[in-house]
């Protein structure tokens, strides 16, 4: 979509709107004129330059809002501006659910609809967790067991910098409930 006045320094905006009708490159922009000029000559000029509408200054926010909408709705957008991101502004996080099969002082058993990438470091977040009342480790996925049946996916994850006190409230939990000790779900 392009906004342009009819007089801006250094250049026209009939020149503006002229030029760019004239590329085949912007053949599916709307162009509206955006001008302080009522006068009938000056609409008409417009018009036979291209634009798709000619508003008039000064003008309501909401008309301006409604007008630029249906704009887009007779020419949808083809093409979207995209950057490329990297470094620290590539990094994101995604929340997806698991199942949480077992855990030791080493790690996390999990269960999920997709394979993980070994390799890669995750954040497990559980009512389990919570019940040990203090930070969890982000954890990193050792290996990943699929099963092409049902479509779900097994993974062993360990901590990374799990502190101590973390630990021991693990171990206290596995020795309180027995190795084989069940979570309540």
């Amino acid at each position: 979509l392009l906004l342009s006045d009819a007089n801006m320094p250094r250049y026209s905006g009939f020149d503006l709107v002229n030029t760019v009708r004239h590329n085949e490159k912007f053949d599916r922009m709307s162009v509206a004129m955006l001008t302080g000029l009522r006068e009938r000559k000056d609409v008409e000029r417009a018009v036979k330059m291209g634009v798709d509408d000619y508003i008039v200054k000064p003008l309501d926010p909401l008309l301006l809002v409604q007008k630029v909408n249906a704009l887009f709705s007779k020419k949808p957008p083809t093409e979207y501006p995209e950057i490329r991101l990297d470094g620290a502004n590539a990094r994101g996080t995604m929340d997806w659910p698991v199942t949480v099969q077992s855990v030791s002082e080493l790690g996390v058993r999990i269960l999920c609809e997709f394979p993980l990438k070994p390799g890669m470091v995750i954040n497990v977040h559980s009512a389990f967790f919570k019940t040990l009342d203090t930070e969890i480790p982000p954890m990193k996925v050792l290996n990943v067991d699929g099963d092409p049946s049902t479509g779900m996916y097994r993974a062993q994850l360990i901590y990374l910098g799990a502190r101590e006190a973390f630990l021991q409230k693990i171990r206290r939990w596995i020795y309180t409930h027995g190795a084989s000790g069940r979570m309540a779900a």
